[in-house]
């Protein structure tokens, strides 16, 4: 019985300070997530200044296909009756957080004015991105997997594919690639989070040099790749005039 309080003894002389070790992990814990946390803000201030000092507005904008992506989509502020309810019903998911409400509604107005006529979105069909989808026309088919390595998308000549990614999963970035390798005629593929983190980012630098793509648009919460036959754009990466006041195209 004598030899239990010598033991105890032991067992804190080699932790060091007796009664501090619990302490002392919590304390090297929380060094260890403030340390993830202020290099994740460090690199999400590094990436959207970049992309700030970079982007341009719709003063610069000339092309035709841009200028209707910006009046349509972009800079359409038309309020739908639809957006309260899913807004609501959203926030009760456990991944509401995936998608803000202004993307889900940029993605509804794109939905809009692609009109497409068949949908990709990996997960369920009542998640926040293909609840947005869906809104803007129900009746279009959707598929609830991306592409798998031994299958690209079939399609007929006549269809267009609206294909939504996000590089925060394991399997997009993959996915992605197999998507652009062999591409259908007409398709638009919505890149979310592709600056989230820098293994994000590379996926999306990758794909925008992919030859494949026509058109590409960096909203830094997503962006937009688009394969179609006759356009030929340049990289955009688009901020609002409100952010840029001195760019009224004038220069």
């Amino acid at each position: 019985m004598a030899t239990a309080p010598a033991l105890s003894c032991q067992v804190d002389r080699a932790a060091g300070r007796p009664g501090r070790v619990n302490e002392r992990r919590s304390l090297d814990y929380l060094h260890g997530g403030m340390s993830e946390r202020s290099a994740g803000w460090a690199y999400y201030l590094t990436a959207r200044t970049k992309w700030y000092w970079g982007a341009v507005t719709r003063y610069d904008i000339h092309s035709p296909f841009l200028v209707d992506f910006i009046g349509e989509v972009y800079r359409d502020r038309r309020y739908y009756h639809g957006f309260a309810e899913l807004s609501r019903k959203h926030k009760l998911l456990d991944d509401a957080a995936r998608l803000s409400d202004k993307d889900g509604r940029l993605l509804f107005r794109l939905s809009l004015w692609l009109r497409p006529t068949l949908l990709y979105v990996e997960g369920r069909t009542d998640n926040p991105i293909s609840s947005y989808l869906l809104a803007a026309d129900s009746r279009t088919h959707i598929v609830d997997t991306l592409p798998t390595a031994d299958s690209a998308p079939e399609t007929e000549p006549t269809q267009k594919l609206l294909i939504v990614i996000d590089l925060r999963s394991a399997t997009a970035g993959p996915a992605l690639q197999r998507i652009l390798d062999r591409p259908p005629k007409e398709t638009t593929v919505v890149v979310l989070g592709n600056h989230g983190n820098p293994r994000a980012e590379d996926t999306w630098k990758r794909a925008l040099r992919s030859p494949a793509v026509c058109a590409s648009i960096d909203l830094f919460s997503l962006g937009i790749l688009v394969v179609r036959d006759g356009l030929s754009e340049r990289h955009v990466s688009l901020v609002g005039s409100r952010y840029k006041p001195w760019r009224l195209g004038f220069f």
